[in-house]
């Protein structure tokens, strides 16, 4: 009877050959510390590249002085792109160092600083939070390799080069490829070897050449030679059937030299399904036919020994040729539910354990494995072919659940990051673990998509990728790349079988490397790199695009509409300069109305269909951004909503680009006094932000709910959610972020005070708000955004003019009304002729008014006409209150008018001019009304106002006003709640005056 299987499908016990190799690898772990070595194993699959990483690894467990990672496979997600390698190395070093006695704490810096930059991902300078996170990582290797000799394994190098190769004409980065920025980053390290392995790549060697020079030292590994392959076969496997010398010269032709392939040889021969003695003449084992003939030959052992001896062995090599993302305990369990196999748990994981065995094999963590990557070409399509869409479905439905598993771990970690964030030295908490097995799980998923149905698959990597690009996270980009590409990869059996399933769709894979091209738009826009024009970049890159796939861009509709969208996008960050930037609102027009008629005729399930969607939603979003930019905000909410509804129509992972626009929307909608809905917007935002875990955006959100609960008088409220928004944003090197929470807190702390009724609390608050207004000033001042460094000055100025009112009644205002005044004509220094109208009438209003306090009334009076002047014109009409295109769309001009009235209004009063003064304030209450009923300040108008006409001493003259107050707001067609607002104000003063005579006050 045949041997077992394990008794041949096994790794050799030791390393056979290889002298030359093992003697290379000492030298280069005895170089001396000022040197860097690296030795790059090249060879075809299955030579044994991997199992000389693990012999380095064995000699360096002989050395005390070394430090060496376990082998890092770059086929892994979990090892790509530039922060999860740099993570990977510093775990690996981190571990290795803890079987030496010492207090120190390896890399602690580098994974709280690793914490940070998961957390604030897609705010900022991505390329500038990448160098801190280099540099703290680099200064970390530096202390550990003052003490030893490090080592790095890496495998399967050919995969790190992670992009679409045809579209890379459009990469603008300095280095491109990731391959440069690894050969940089080994340069840098001291006392280190490096050992990496992979398959030939001509321009991935010259890169590493280039970088390294005479550091780097590539082996081209030869296969066994007969000797060393009979050495395999008699040391190894003495127990099998006796082969002679012809028969092992045969074996050593069947499999090339390459130790998997001898193995699956020996398996065929051992069960007599390759008679060593009947090869046909010429046989070479790397000719496609005589391989195809070794394939069938191997499927026929297994089905017809495997399948029939180690049943559950042969359908777990079945599943593990289709589920390429590797097996886990978990996903196995779930199939073999399905399946009705009478299997527990712990049976699923000692299989699991038995098949890691095979020499053919790979382990991936602790609880997974994946195949070698020629048993993938070996067997596909020869085994269980008929079960794969329901191992696929299974897939999807198990990574599904871990994806919401590890949503739930996000959401519960983030209550924690705060505090644990603050020390480096603390406990870690896995935050940034957590993300990048979300994305992995995410990757993985994508896999399956594609597998099942490539049309729809595609769609899912065209939302993740989106998403991607908009976060600045340039790693899962480049990650989703890398997938895509080996998918559809070229010479191989998959790549080709699912490319010819491109073909019979309209999706082709050159439609994809046009998209792809227009990827590189959007990624120029995001990459600010210093001393070069992004948006003029992108654009030229779009053009660059349509003229290289003109026929495309031609024939296409929906092909056409990606790249004017892409352009768009790029135009309205600059469109005094763009060649188009005058026609952007037409060519917006032109575009939604395009998309929207190919969606209105397209199948709703069709994937073009999805993507137009996107597509459309995307332009929305920017448009809206492209409206609120130039205030017009209402125009803004229009296509904000619009994106909204299309991002809701597509998959859960363009949530984060919805979260974004729904803050957008929130925030117009408070600025066009519609803080209700905008505090809806901002309710659901936050459930979108906390789902996906990016706590920077988490605090943003609440930084606007504190201002739109301010608006509302909800000042507890407000409080709450500014403080919240510091707890989450503290930790993070982010001036911008500083700015926005002192400045949002100077705002909450002075409505807080004006409320208080004792004035001891209320100086305390008054003083709150000025400390947190002067921090903001500090922050924008350092981050250099000119309006932001305006408007809070003139918040400043308002508060502290608000402060001297009350202590005027105290007899000591004056100190803050003079640094209130310094303060507003400070602000105004700043103004420039692209300072907008709104602002300047802002600063210019709250000028006068400190005037006004003064009784610098005839000064205050040219303020305001200056003032007047810059409002839009049916706003400086004396009769009606009409509305324009200029207030419909930004509607705070109706209460910069009311301000405006307000302080014309007191200066009136002031001069004892009360029958015009109260014209005014029935325009200022007009105003306010208009704005918004529901967080105008009607009452601090109201208050303002009475105070300064209870100076009148008769009740009688006030029933006087009230007769000409009615009479002027019919002159002036005012609306019937600012008549009534003025009337009953004046009767209230009447009766108060009145008051005073009847209880002698």
């Amino acid at each position: 009877m045949a041997p077992h299987p394990e008794e041949y499908l096994r790794s050799a016990r030791r390393l056979i050959g290889r002298q030359q190799e093992q003697v290379l690898m000492l030298e280069a772990l005895a170089a001396p510390t000022d040197q860097l070595r690296v030795l790059l194993f090249e060879g075809p699959g299955g030579i044994g590249k991997t199992r000389l990483l693990h012999e380095a690894r064995a000699l360096c467990d002989e050395r005390p002085v070394c430090l060496c990672t376990d082998v890092l496979d770059l086929y892994l997600s979990h090892h790509q792109g530039q922060a999860r390698l740099l993570s990977s190395i510093a775990r690996q070093l981190q571990q290795a160092h803890a079987s030496h006695p010492s207090n120190h704490n390896p890399f602690a810096a580098f994974l709280a600083a690793l914490e940070h930059f998961y957390a604030h991902m897609g705010e900022g300078s991505a390329a500038d939070q990448r160098q801190k996170l280099e540099k703290i990582f680099l200064a970390e290797y530096q202390t550990l390799a003052n003490r030893y000799r490090i080592v790095l394994l890496i495998d399967t190098l050919e995969k790190i080069h992670p992009a679409i190769p045809e579209a890379a004409e459009f990469d603008f980065r300095e280095m491109g490829r990731l391959e440069g920025w690894l050969a940089q980053l080994l340069c840098r390290l001291p006392n280190t070897t490096v050992f990496m392995a992979g398959r030939p790549r001509e321009l991935q060697r010259q890169l590493f050449a280039s970088a390294l020079g005479a550091a780097l030292h590539v082996v081209s590994l030869a296969p066994f030679t007969l000797e060393e392959t009979t050495s395999y076969i008699t040391s190894e496997f003495a127990d099998l059937s006796e082969f002679d010398e012809e028969k092992i010269e045969v074996l050593h032709r069947i499999s090339a030299g390459r130790p998997v392939l001898l193995a699956i040889a020996l398996a065929c021969t051992q069960h007599e399904l390759i008679d060593l003695l009947a090869l046909p003449a010429g046989f070479d084992a790397e000719n496609s036919a005589y391989r195809e003939t070794l394939s069938e030959h191997f499927v026929d052992f297994i089905v017809g020994d495997l399948f029939t001896r180690r049943p559950a062995m042969a359908q777990m090599l079945a599943r593990a040729v289709y589920l390429r993302k590797g097996l886990r305990s978990g996903l196995l369990e779930r199939i073999v539910a399905s399946e009705d196999h009478q299997m527990v748990p712990s049976e699923v994981a000692a299989e699991l354990e038995h098949f890691a065995q095979f020499v053919f094999v790979k382990r991936i963590g602790e609880h997974g494995i994946m195949l070698h990557d020629e048993m993938y070409e070996l067997l596909l399509d020869r085994i269980g072919a008929q079960q794969t869409a329901i191992w696929w479905r299974s897939a999807i439905g198990y990574l599904n659940e871990e994806i919401a598993r590890t949503n739930d771990l996000l959401q519960a970690r983030m209550a924690m990051l705060q505090s644990e964030l603050a020390s480096s030295d603390g406990p870690l908490l896995g935050y940034a673990q957590l993300q990048q097995q979300l994305q992995s799980l995410k990757i993985e998923r994508l896999f399956y998509q594609l597998a099942l149905n490539p049309q729809q698959g595609y769609q899912s990597y065209r939302e993740l990728l989106s998403h991607a690009i908009a976060a600045r996270d340039y790693d899962f980009d480049a990650q989703l790349q890398d997938e895509l590409a080996r998918f559809f990869e070229p010479q191989t059996k998959w790549g080709e079988r699912y490319r010819a399933h491109l073909k019979l769709s309209n999706l082709t894979w050159e439609r994809i490397v046009y998209e792809d091209g227009i990827r590189w738009v959007a990624r120029r826009i995001n990459a600010h790199l210093p001393g070069a024009d992004s948006y003029m970049d992108a654009i030229r890159i779009a053009e660059r695009v349509r003229e290289r796939y003109r026929a495309i861009y031609d024939n296409y509709q929906l092909a056409r509409c990606d790249l004017e969208a892409a352009q768009l996008q790029a135009e309205i960050y600059i469109a005094e300069r763009a060649p188009r930037g005058i026609q952007i609102t037409q060519n917006y027009t032109a575009l939604c109305a395009a998309l929207s008629q190919l969606l209105a005729t397209a199948p709703a399930d069709d994937s073009d269909a999805a993507y137009a969607r996107l597509i459309l939603a995307n332009a929305y979003n920017y448009w809206g951004y492209f409206e609120r930019t130039r205030d017009r905000l209402e125009s803004a909410i229009a296509k904000y909503s619009e994106a909204i509804l299309l991002y809701r129509q597509l998959g859960p992972e363009v949530e984060s680009l919805q979260a974004v626009t729904l803050t957008n929307l929130g925030y117009a909608l408070s600025r066009q006094g519609d803080s209700q809905r905008g505090l809806l917007s901002l309710e659901r935002t936050l459930n979108l932000v906390t789902r996906t875990g990016i706590v920077y955006r988490v605090g943003m959100t609440y930084n606007v709910q504190a201002h739109i609960f301010a608006d509302l008088g909800q000042n507890e409220r407000a409080l709450r959610c500014a403080l919240e928004a510091q707890r989450l944003l503290a930790p993070f090197d982010s001036i911008r972020a500083q700015g926005l929470n002192h400045n949002a807190l100077g705002r909450i702390r002075s409505r807080i005070a004006a409320a208080c009724s004792d004035p001891v609390q209320r100086d305390g608050e008054y003083a709150l708000a000025a400390q947190a207004y002067r921090e903001a000033i500090r922050a924008f001042d350092a981050e250099g955004e000119l309006t932001r460094r305006i408007e809070v000055r003139a918040s400043l100025a308002r508060s502290l003019r608000d402060w001297a009112r009350d202590r005027d009644s105290r007899g000591s205002g004056a100190a803050q009304r003079n640094e209130s005044l310094a303060i507003i004509q400070e602000a105004r220094a700043l103004t420039t002729a692209k300072t907008p109208p709104v602002l300047r009438c802002n600063l210019l209003e709250a000028n006068a008014s400190i005037l006004n306090d003064q009784g610098d009334y005839a000064q205050a009076l040219t303020l305001l006409d200056a003032a007047y002047s810059l409002l839009p014109a049916n706003l400086q009409m004396a009769q009606g209150f009409n509305e324009s295109d200029t207030t419909r769309e930004l509607r705070i001009y109706w209460l910069r008018f009311a301000q405006i009235e307000l302080q014309y209004t007191l200066a009136a009063f002031g001069q004892e001019r009360y029958e015009a003064g109260c014209s005014h304030l029935l325009r200022a209450f007009t105003g306010l009304l208009i704005f918004s009923p529901e967080t105008a300040p009607i009452a601090q108008f109201r208050e303002i106002a009475r105070h300064s006409l209870l100076k009148l001493t008769t009740a009688a003259t006030v029933h006087a006003l009230r007769r000409a107050a009615a009479e002027a707001a019919g002159i002036m067609d005012a609306p019937a709640g600012a008549v009534t607002l003025v009337d009953r104000l004046l009767d209230q003063v009447a009766q108060t005056i009145s008051d005073r005579d009847l209880f002698g006050l």
